[in-house]
């Protein structure tokens, strides 16, 4: 999903062009990079900063919501918020690792490079959002991201089947024949 807020008006190639000295920051356009949108060179480091908040924070409602876990005795919620942890940890730090490449190949002026190691840094915080929601599920929060809902629709029971004994199951009804006792007529005697 490609997201871009904008906080000014860029409608006229005129508002587009840098501000003047004597403009005020209310006045500066700025723009949130989320989703896959690669923010430009000068903006991927404080990009990555804001992520990695994110990422912290997840990290922290993890943790407080497998607290919670152990104090209700919740063996499945602590047991499956232990394994969330645990992934959101080695993601956090490999994501910690591939910020500090970034910032360096920022800093060099390797544009390419840094665009490596965004994308790669992007695909860890979006690691980070799906463990989220996988945390949120162990805790029952189903977050359904698109919107959508699902409706089950269950069909009543059939009507139990007839007592075979009568209705249109009942055995045919004939004349009785006398059956002998048992042992009394053998072919083996």
């Amino acid at each position: 999903m490609i997201a871009v807020a904008m906080a000014a008006n860029l409608s006229s190639p005129a508002s587009a062009q840098a501000p003047a000295t004597g403009a005020s920051p209310a006045d500066t356009p700025t723009v949130a990079f989320s989703g896959n949108v690669r923010p430009p060179l000068d903006r991927m480091v404080a990009a990555a900063q804001a992520e990695m908040a994110s990422m912290s924070h997840v990290q922290q409602t993890v943790e407080h919501n497998l607290m919670q876990a152990r104090q209700q005795k919740d063996v499945i919620k602590v047991l499956c918020l232990s394994d969330k942890l645990s992934r959101v940890d080695a993601t956090l730090k490999s994501a910690e690792q591939r910020q500090r490449e970034l910032v360096a190949s920022v800093g060099s002026k390797d544009a390419d490079l840094a665009n490596h190691n965004w994308a790669l840094f992007h695909t860890l915080t979006d690691r980070g959002s799906q463990l989220a929601t996988e945390a949120n599920q162990c805790i029952g929060n189903d977050t359904n991201s698109e919107g959508t809902s699902v409706t089950v629709n269950v069909a009543p029971l059939p009507p139990p089947p007839p007592d075979v004994t009568t209705g249109p199951y009942a055995p045919p009804q004939g004349p009785e024949i006398p059956l002998p006792p048992p042992g009394s007529t053998s072919p083996y005697k």
